[in-house]
C-alpha cells in the first residue's frame, strides 16, 4: 500500500530499484544496493540542508532498508564477511542516530564512508586506450 505523502519522484525511484534488482544477478545486486544506498543518503543530505526533516528521515529510512538487505546478504564465512558485518553494523547505528536528528554533515559522512567501501568493492573498470 502506498502512503499519501510519497512523491512521484520517490515512487519512480522505488520502481526503478525494484526493476533493477529483478533484472540482475549475483554480485551485480550488491552494486545496485550500494548505488541505492548512496542515492538515499544524497537525498537525505539535500533534505537536511533544506531543513526538511520529514523528507530527510524518509530517505534515511530508505537507506536503512537497503542496508538491511546488504546485511542479510553477507556471507560471514567469506574472507571479508566479518569486516562487512562490522561495517554495516556501524553504519546502521549511525543511520539510527541520524534519523533522530538529521544533520547534513553527519549524513555526508555516512555517504562518504559508503562511497569509499563501494569503490573498494566495485573499482571502476579501466577503459582501454589505444
Amino acid at each position: 500500500m502506498l502512503h499519501a505523502n510519497v512523491t512521484p519522484s520517490q515512487l519512480y525511484s522505488r520502481v526503478d530499484l525494484d526493476a533493477r534488482i529483478e533484472g540482475s544477478s549475483g554480485p551485480e545486486l550488491n552494486r545496485i544496493c550500494f548505488d541505492a544506498l548512496k542515492d538515499a543518503l544524497a537525498q537525505a543530505g539535500l533534505a537536511a540542508r533544506r531543513s526538511r526533516r520529514r523528507e530527510a528521515v524518509a530517505s534515511l529510512s530508505r537507506a536503512a532498508t537497503v542496508l538491511g538487505g546488504l546485511q542479510r546478504a553477507v556471507d560471514v564465512e567469506a574472507e571479508m564477511g566479518g569486516a562487512l558485518v562490522d561495517f554495516y553494523g556501524s553504519i546502521s547505528v549511525r543511520l539510527i542516530h541520524a534519523m533522530r536528528d538529521p544533520q547534513e554533515a553527519e549524513i555526508a559522512g555516512l555517504r562518504i564512508d559508503i562511497e569509499d567501501v563501494a569503490l573498494a568493492l566495485f573499482p571502476p573498470s579501466k577503459a582501454k586506450t589505444r
